[in-house]
């Protein structure tokens, strides 16, 4: 959540400094140049915010594989009987976000609000795929849709296809910033 990253600020700045300071410091006393020690101090500065941003990367990655798993749970169990905010709260639990959907499920005892629970929901969670299917939900929900499992599946089938065409997109622009290898017939290839 934004709020644990705000905290994690001042800290991931004493982090810099001293990874900074540490790159500085070795360079210092390894080559004894100044020079060369400023330059490794603000280039050991940067692994730090590199290395949180690759996991950020990564985790983010990793939660938008994890959403078509989770709406084949949600489309199960309404499937087999189970009303849509029980069936919602049920498949959350199992995910990485099940913080986000046990505070789904207390708000919606507590209020029964099911279009304020899963707007609440969806701002707690604050990405483009739940953005969807709250959507989705809320729609069918007033409007009385009888066909959710139909909606759902239809999502699930869109946010795989959204998967398929960043990976795809990912290893195109991997692609193209591969180093072109000279090939022994003198013509240039990149690598494949």
């Amino acid at each position: 959540p934004p709020r644990v990253r705000r905290q994690g600020a001042p800290m991931q700045i004493l982090v810099t400094i001293g990874v900074a300071l540490l790159g500085g410091s070795l360079a210092l006393v390894v080559t004894a140049v100044p020079v060369v020690a400023v330059l490794a101090s603000l280039t050991s500065g940067c692994v730090p915010a590199w290395i949180q941003r690759r996991r950020r990367r990564f985790e983010r990655r990793q939660r938008l594989a994890s959403w078509p798993t989770l709406l084949d749970d949600i489309t199960s169990a309404v499937r087999a009987g189970m009303n849509l905010p029980e069936a919602i709260a049920r498949a959350g639990e199992r995910s990485q976000l099940s913080h986000e959907f046990a505070a789904f499920e207390s708000a919606y005892r507590r209020s029964g609000d099911f279009t304020g629970s899963v707007l609440d929901l969806r701002t707690r969670i604050d990405e483009p795929v739940f953005d969807q299917l709250a959507q989705a939900l809320v729609v069918t929900r007033e409007v009385g849709g009888t066909d959710l499992t139909g909606v759902l599946r239809s999502l699930g089938i869109f946010i795989r296809d959204e998967i398929h065409l960043r990976g795809e997109g990912r290893r195109h622009r991997q692609h193209l910033l591969r180093p072109a290898e000279p090939r022994q017939d003198g013509s240039v290839t990149r690598g494949e």
